[in-house]
């Protein structure tokens, strides 16, 4: 009988106590000049099939690595430009894109991060442009939805206005 009054009643509160939520991390946005970009123009007809529903939304451009190379807010528009930046090769980091470096796109929308599939695929080329002439594909990247760890309290110096956690 104790057993059976243990089993019920601790169980639940253990296996309560170990809930895991998904985790994922927000690409920052890109902030920098590198000397040398390339422009996506991004369409109505791409922006509206964003579904954004947060006005601190944005789109990165991420390179091969990761690497944020541009970003734009897309809260509230219907059409706008995101340059995306190439590679300063007076100095020996990498902060930008490189030469035909296929380039993919992530938006962060809220709590939610989402792979942006574009309609036409992207290459960083110096002074190019891509026109993203129709809607883009959207998949969950987290799987769930992320929080962006910082300081949520408006009154603190290090408040961060897009922390969720």
């Amino acid at each position: 009988m104790k057993n059976a009054l243990f089993y019920s009643l601790f169980v639940p509160i253990f296996c309560l106590s170990f809930q895991v939520s998904a985790q994922c991390e927000f690409p920052e946005t890109y902030e920098g000049n590198t000397g040398s970009n390339m422009t996506v123009m991004l369409t109505e007809s791409l922006i509206t099939s964003l579904e954004i529903t947060d006005e601190n939304a944005y789109l990165v451009a991420l390179n091969q690595n990761g690497l944020v190379v541009g970003s734009q807010s897309v809260f509230g528009l219907t059409q706008t430009t995101l340059a995306i930046w190439g590679d300063d090769t007076q100095t020996p980091e990498a902060d930008g894109a490189a030469a035909n470096e296929s380039i993919s796109f992530q938006l962060v929308n809220g709590t939610q991060l989402f792979d942006v599939s574009m309609p036409l695929s992207v290459a960083f080329v110096a002074n190019g442009l891509v026109v993203q002439p129709t809607a883009a594909t959207l998949t969950l990247a987290s799987g769930d939805e992320c929080y962006r760890f910082g300081c949520n309290a408006e009154w603190a110096d290090n408040f961060d206005e897009l922390a969720t956690d």
